[in-house]
């Protein structure tokens, strides 16, 4: 009796034993399978940050089959609307190739607002001389980022003043609308970041958004670093804005001005604004290549699909892949599911 219930309990255990093996079989490989899936859509992702025109280089559709990964295979998909990024709203005169000509510098009275090409120019200084106020114009340089002329402000004296580009654009805000401004920046000693140089979107006289009261965000951006919060409330309050610049490479910088207006935008024409001002630095800034519009990125979702001997495991993540100018794409996840 006694060997007859240790042969019982005996065969009772190693049953147990056999179960909880093969359940740990199992849950390893539906692990190694999700490890799998999710390497796989790490890689189209990183394909796609890579490319900054992957939208218009790539199809719709199956991106990876039966990809052999860590032992296992995965697929991936993709669906998304290989639809134009940016309905271009631009200025006249975008690249300032119209004219090359400044301001007048007198050494008595000099003119301190004019017209240049399709730009309203303005400047201001404490003494309004030809030595002292600031230059401003347009002229030929053969390292201009688009076509063959830049706008400049210069600063050359120890001087109190400011420079204004501004074009009143024929188009009015929109609700629930995202809106983007961009330039290429040649600063020749302007520190973007201590907001010498100030990029406006307005409605008529009212500043929508601007890089003085926005979260700023140097790209490419060193994990974990995260936009800077703004420094302090303005008043009126502008909508919440991003500024991001992005270094080219050769001295110039993308500065981009992202906002999205609510349910009531401010009324009025659209007006884009450069501002640049000196405190007695002898310095220079040149501006190219302007463009503003409506941006209108269609998420991009990828399902990953990663199978390990009989486990399978899905994650599907949709995304927004924003191209950053320099041949790439700055990619944030929305949402990320996994079954």
């Amino acid at each position: 009796m006694a060997s007859g219930i240790g042969l019982l309990l005996g065969l009772t255990f190693l049953s147990r034993s056999t179960t909880v093996v093969d359940a740990a079989l199992v849950a390893n490989r539906h692990a190694q399978a999700r490890q799998i899936s999710d390497a796989g859509l790490q890689l189209a992702i990183a394909s796609v940050s890579d490319q900054g025109d992957w939208r218009s280089g790539r199809a719709p559709g199956r991106w990876l089959s039966d990809y052999e990964l860590f032992g296992g295979r995965v697929s991936v998909e993709a669906d998304f609307e290989p639809a134009t990024d940016i309905t271009d709203a631009s200025p006249e005169d975008a690249s300032f190739e119209l004219e090359a000509r400044e301001l007048p510098t007198p050494p008595i009275n000099p003119p301190m607002a004019g017209v240049i090409g399709g730009w309203n120019v303005s400047r201001t200084a404490l003494l309004e001389t030809g030595l002292t106020v600031p230059r401003i114009g347009t002229r030929a340089d053969g390292s201009a980022p688009d076509g063959a002329n830049v706008a400049f402000m210069t600063f050359t004296t120890a001087v109190d003043g400011s420079a204004t580009l501004r074009q009143q654009l024929s188009m009015q805000f929109e609700p629930f609308t995202a809106y983007q401004l961009r330039v290429d920046v040649d600063p020749n000693g302007i520190p973007l970041l201590d907001s010498i140089l100030t990029m406006r979107v307005m409605a008529d006289t009212a500043v929508v958004a601007s890089s003085d009261h926005a979260f700023t965000l140097q790209l490419p951006a060193i994990p974990p670093n995260l936009p800077q919060a703004p420094s302090s409330p303005v008043s009126p309050p502008e909508v919440e804005a991003l500024f991001q610049y992005l270094d080219t490479g050769g001295g110039v910088f993308e500065a981009t001005l992202q906002f999205s207006t609510g349910d009531s935008p401010p009324a009025g024409d659209v007006v884009i604004e450069f501002y640049a001002e000196s405190l007695g630095l002898s310095n220079e800034i040149e501006l190219d290549n302007v463009r503003f519009g409506i941006v209108e990125y269609e998420p991009l979702t990828l399902t990953s699909i990663g199978e390990y001997e009989g486990a399978n495991h899905k994650i599907t993540a949709m995304l927004i892949a924003v191209p950053t100018g320099a041949g790439t794409s700055t990619t944030s996840i929305l949402v990320w599911k996994e079954n």
